[in-house]
């Protein structure tokens, strides 16, 4: 090897390395802020929901309806508010966590996911069902958690017309798994299908809880283990989330 292409070898290795520590050194950041920022929110929303719920308790016959009905908007807020700051501390945390990547069939943390969503799937009555998956080198706990906003996703945005029934299945394609997950929802006009994974799109109103983060997560999810993720849908009918993962990863 030439001494110049030596040089450019080098110095390409030490621009990677300095974005590497300069991409770390901003998630610290990140998460750091998005600690100090949900202890010191927090706080007050536990005394905001506490006395509301206390003045109901204690104070139930001496209101209106439309006094109790008030107070019950401001604990429904409450309780979104505490989710949207814990979604976004979860959003931090996902490109700082070190956690080893290790090899591990999908098949497991996708039925990690459906156990830790239990209730939600007898609630509703929704049925998720995998083809075999195949192994994976990956952070697995961020693998679950990618599997849980998914299947959590298509159960929230079901049809009222029927069960919901999720699938979730796998394809090679090149370099990577393809992993798709296919739900019978609601669906939504294919136009939204990149700005979903944006910070606080909701394409839906308030009868669907939610703080708009669940998709980023997943994206950030994703990228970080070098794939990409997009959605298929058609109103009425379902969606389909593809998200990519790279077939020889190294240990």
């Amino acid at each position: 090897m030439s001494v110049g292409r030596t040089t450019k070898v080098i110095s390409d290795e030490t621009s990677r390395k300095e974005l590497e520590d300069s991409l770390l050194e901003s998630n610290s950041a990140l998460e750091h802020f998005a600690y100090a920022a949900s202890h010191d929110l927090q706080e007050p929303l536990r005394t905001i929901g506490a006395y509301a719920e206390l003045i109901v308790k204690r104070h139930e016959n001496e209101l209106s309806e439309g006094g109790t009905q008030w107070l019950g908007f401001i604990i429904k807020a409450v309780a979104r508010m505490k989710a949207l700051i814990d979604n976004l501390l979860m959003y931090a945390r996902v490109g700082t966590e070190k956690e080893p990547a290790v090899v591990m069939p999908l098949d497991e943390d996708v039925e990690t996911a459906i156990t830790q969503l239990a209730g939600a799937l007898e609630e509703s009555g929704a049925a998720v069902t995998h083809d075999p998956l195949p192994q994976v080198v990956a952070s697995h706990s961020q693998i679950v958690r990618l599997f849980q906003n998914l299947i959590s996703n298509a159960i929230k945005y079901r049809s009222p017309d029927r069960s919901p029934a999720v699938h979730v299945s796998a394809r090679p394609e090149g370099k990577y798994w393809v992993i798709s997950i296919t739900d019978n929802g609601i669906g939504f006009e294919q136009h939204h299908g990149e700005s979903i994974f944006a910070p606080f799109k909701r394409l839906h109103g308030q009868e669907y809880s939610g703080s708009g983060v669940g998709l980023t997560i997943c994206r950030r999810i994703v990228e970080n283990h070098g794939g990409r993720i997009w959605a298929e849908s058609t109103v009425g009918k379902g969606s389909t989330f593809h998200f990519t993962l790279p077939r020889d990863l190294q240990e």
